[in-house]
């Protein structure tokens, strides 16, 4: 009664299966082996209390036997050993896989106490309820930035900043572009003047001539090149002239 009463004043939604069983005497680890068997083949079961109340140690002999040990070892469904006071210890409470002092505790260690768990529920709900104020706040003030930027308090100043920074940006181009057009045409001059200067057809407007032998047209520098009856041309700045050496 100790563990029904507990069980549903800490979680009222448990749903409890009592399961009969001789608990002292000759045919208490038959009976309590046959319990165990029992619950193990229903699959809605989370967890088994398994146990009694005090007594003498003949009186909690069953739960020494090796055949309730065994049955414990091999329960798939998770077992709370209960068994008598925090004093009395068995051979069932070192095989469970978690000892209760007492039937009562066991109880306590089955199901969570509902005060206890809507505490801490109201506690994450405080806390998330603050984290999403926070978050919207802190979403609020960047919305609040944006719309402060010029952007969209004047859109038209920016507009008119853009277009006068392109305006600048076209006449540095048309400036830059000047002036390499000018340093062309002055390199391209003095270019022209080069050429011009090595321009052998402007020596001969100088009075100057170039004399070529008619065989092979090479250029004559010396008298030796062209033998006597040689034939040649004198080219002036007016023209060519046949030339017969002497």
């Amino acid at each position: 009664r100790d563990m029904v009463r507990v069980l549903r004043q800490r979680w009222p939604a448990v749903r409890i299966l009592l399961v009969d069983a001789v608990v002292q005497g000759d045919e208490a680890a038959p009976s309590l082996c046959h319990a165990l068997a029992a619950v193990n083949r229903l699959t809605d079961v989370d967890v088994i209390l398994f146990g009694r109340g005090g007594g003498s140690l003949e009186d909690l002999w069953a739960f020494n036997e090796e055949a309730v040990a065994r049955a414990i070892h091999t329960s798939r469904i998770p077992v709370v050993s209960a068994v008598g006071h925090e004093s009395d210890v068995t051979i069932a409470d070192l095989v469970a896989d978690a000892r209760a002092s007492t039937p009562t505790h066991a109880a306590e260690l089955a199901v969570p106490d509902r005060v206890e768990t809507e505490r801490h529920l109201t506690h994450l709900e405080r806390r998330l309820a603050g984290l999403l104020e926070r978050r919207l706040e802190a979403a609020r003030a960047w919305l609040r930035g944006i719309t402060l930027r010029r952007v969209f308090t004047a859109p038209g100043s920016l507009l008119e900043q853009r277009a006068q920074r392109i305006d600048d940006l076209d006449g540095r181009m048309a400036r830059a572009l000047a002036v390499r057009a000018e340093r062309a045409r002055q390199r391209l001059a003095g270019l022209s003047q080069t050429l011009a200067a090595l321009d052998p057809t402007a020596v001969l407007s100088r009075g100057y001539a170039i004399f070529t032998r008619e065989v092979d047209g090479a250029v004559v520098t010396q008298p030796a090149d062209m033998p006597a009856g040689s034939e040649g041309t004198v080219r002036v700045a007016g023209g060519a002239v046949p030339v017969v050496a002497r």
